[in-house]
């Protein structure tokens, strides 16, 4: 059963992928101004110069022609060559994709550890004041745009990945604060404490054991989100990752480059979700 539901997971992961991959590449094909290269306005290029660069802009006009191109050479482990860089794309993605890994995985530990540590006392703790300060500090800090947090971190001196961290806490703290709530407001976990329990054991027995699955799920969530906010904060903090890689290929509509990166941050999105539904499975099944 577990089996069938890896498969069928990773079947629908594939079919996203190439969707995702022929929608981005039609997004950028018919973006206004994709036949203008600005190369082309360098009055030091030959005319043999400036016909291949026609040429190459002409190759990705039939779009069809050229996905199925581009998967043919991804298949053999050529992703093509970067338009704005004269670089191959697989080499760009691999000098990049550190920055980026260490950036998102600091910015989810620290947004995850704060998030948590101040849901369990405001679930716990019977305080309407702590409750309403955090509640507070939560929601106005979502409504802060992570371009604005970027620039703050950035102006501060601080860890860029700071500003993921800030972005990804209010999501976790709101969504485990509820979860926190529902737990220990059921029967079975007030009837233990009514007996005296330790909330030790409450804590470890009967909250987590439901907090559990549907948090996993959230993790899967989270690393989503902290991607999303990565591209502007990495954009003006200066950070050579691959949030601003693509956003460098969509200002150079650099169609194999932004192809690539919309397979790569697809793949993660939907490998993390996936990863994160089927441990959330593989609990509650464990539990029955």
């Amino acid at each position: 059963m577990w089996i069938a539901s890896v498969i069928r997971k990773l079947g629908v992961l594939l079919l996203v992928l190439l969707l995702g991959g022929f929608l981005g590449a039609t997004l950028v094909r018919f973006a206004p101004g994709f036949e203008v290269d600005e190369r082309q306005l360098d009055a030091r290029r030959s005319e043999e110069s400036l016909a291949a660069l026609k040429q190459s802009r002409r190759s990705e006009s039939n779009l069809i022609r050229f996905y199925a191109g581009y998967l043919a050479g991804a298949v053999r482990g050529d992703l093509g060559e970067s338009r704005t860089f004269g670089r191959p794309v697989l080499e760009l993605i691999r000098e990049r994709a550190p920055t980026t890994v260490r950036l998102v995985a600091c910015g989810l530990a620290a947004g995850w550890l704060a998030g948590l540590l101040l849901a369990i006392p405001a679930a716990f703790v019977q305080s309407r004041t702590l409750d309403f300060v955090l509640s507070t500090a939560g929601a106005l800090l979502l409504r802060i745009p992570a371009a604005l947090v970027g620039l703050a971190f950035l102006i501060l001196g601080w860890q860029v990945w700071f500003a993921l961290a800030v972005v990804v806490f209010p999501r976790v703290f709101r969504y485990s604060r509820n979860l926190f709530v529902a737990a220990i407001g059921k029967p079975h976990v007030l009837a233990a404490r009514a007996r005296g329990v330790g909330a030790g054991v409450i804590f470890l027995h009967h909250v987590i054991p439901q907090v559990g699955p549907p948090a996993i799920a959230l993790a899967g969530v989270s690393a989503a989100i902290a991607l999303a906010a990565d591209v502007p904060v990495e954009v003006l903090s200066d950070v050579p990752g691959i949030g601003q890689l693509a956003w460098q290929a969509a200002m150079g509509r650099d169609l194999p480059l932004l192809v690539s990166l919309t397979l790569l941050i697809a793949a993660v999105v939907q490998l993390s979700n996936t990863v994160a539904d089927l441990a959330a499975e593989r609990w509650q099944g464990g539990r029955r």
